[in-house]
């Protein structure tokens, strides 16, 4: 029953980002008079939270559960991640994953309801990730072997859409969805690179791809 839960949660997340992307990121567009969150407020609306985000500019989509004890761990194209979070404070929201420095930005809501990110940046007014769920408990941890295959591959198959459009063959939507047109973008690529017309994204085909 909670595998299933899970599952419509993901897929609810995964089809934010997908409209998101069709309707040209309109929906990433925040309202005006966003309302600054304190140290406080920020503290209790990530703690003990699982929590789903996309990255405005390149449309990521992730899964992180904040441990009340600073720790965080995060889903991020099919692979997961570990850190540390905190909150300053003056209300800014930092996090350090893995070997990375150490971000933090300022966390709003704006007057659709919705909460985002920003840098701490006068001169850089537009957010750079929205908050689409706050779910209570570690949702990651509950998450069987099966059900992260398939966001993997989903990631995988979004990453070589993504590739495909940038590289100019069109493959439609970024939707993690391997549709017609992403076969027939793929078959064209593989045509003008001298590769086997197979149509299907295997291993070798999203390695040539995306350099991964």
């Amino acid at each position: 029953m909670f595998q299933r839960y899970l599952k419509y949660f993901l897929i609810t997340a995964g089809l934010l980002l997908a409209i998101s992307i069709l309707s040209g990121c309109a929906l990433l567009t925040p309202a005006p008079q966003e309302n600054r969150l304190d140290a406080e407020a920020v503290r209790s609306l990530f703690s003990e939270q699982t929590v789903v985000s996309q990255n405005v500019k390149t449309g990521t989509l992730s899964i992180s559960y904040y441990k009340k004890d600073g720790t965080v761990r995060q889903l991020r194209d099919g692979n997961f991640r570990t850190g540390k979070w905190r909150v300053r404070g003056n209300g800014q929201k930092c996090m350090q994953m893995m070997s990375k420095k150490e971000s933090c930005r300022v966390v709003k809501q704006g007057t659709d309801r919705l909460y985002y990110k920003y840098k701490p940046d006068l001169f850089y007014p537009e957010p750079v990730v929205v908050y689409h769920s706050f779910v209570p408990g570690d949702r990651l941890a509950d998450m069987n072997h099966g059900i992260r295959e398939e966001i993997k591959v989903k990631y995988e198959i979004k990453a070589l859409q993504r590739a495909l459009g940038k590289k100019g063959y069109s493959p439609g939507p970024v939707d993690g969805i391997w549709g017609p047109r992403s076969r027939q973008a793929l078959l064209r690529y593989q045509a003008n690179n001298g590769l086997q017309r197979t149509g299907q994204p295997d291993r070798e085909v999203y390695r040539h791809i995306t350099g991964r």
